[in-house]
């Protein structure tokens, strides 16, 4: 898959508005949520799940994630012989709980501490700031 379009800097390019037709074309169809997906802006940094018009507006405004050429978080999985990092584990476990908690919600059974133990795996998952690796917003 041609994802050439991620390095355009000219966000408001049909190729860039392609390729993010294309992206969604791919999340929407292996999300098992129907109406969002993780934003890959990077304001959200996959972190904050978004609706279709939200994530495009996004993409448009702030950009994608640098880097984020394979998008382990809506669907594409790593190479066998790739070990993903623990950040990136970290971040998969936030992506399950908040899929997790989004169906509680939906269901009327989620907790309290649940919602707290989520917004603590979110802030160890956020970088930072755009291309930190090394300090998360949790261990600030």
């Amino acid at each position: 898959m041609d994802k050439s379009w991620m390095r355009c800097i000219d966000r408001s390019s049909d190729v860039y508005l392609k390729g993010v037709e294309i992206f969604f074309q791919f999340a929407f169809k292996q999300s098992e949520l129907e109406d969002e997906i993780p934003c890959p802006c990077k304001k959200c940094n996959n972190v904050f799940h978004k609706s279709r018009d939200e994530v495009k507006e996004h993409l448009i405004i702030f950009g994608i994630v640098q880097g984020y050429t394979r998008w382990l978080y809506h669907g594409e999985f790593a190479p066998k012989e790739q070990n993903v990092n623990q950040e990136e584990k970290g971040r998969n476990q936030v992506f399950l709980l908040k899929r997790k908690e989004k169906s509680e919600y939906k269901h009327g059974d989620a907790s309290e501490s649940t919602s707290t133990f989520s917004k603590l795996l979110e802030d160890a998952a956020q970088q930072l700031y755009p291309g930190c690796e090394t300090f998360s917003k949790l261990s600030l």
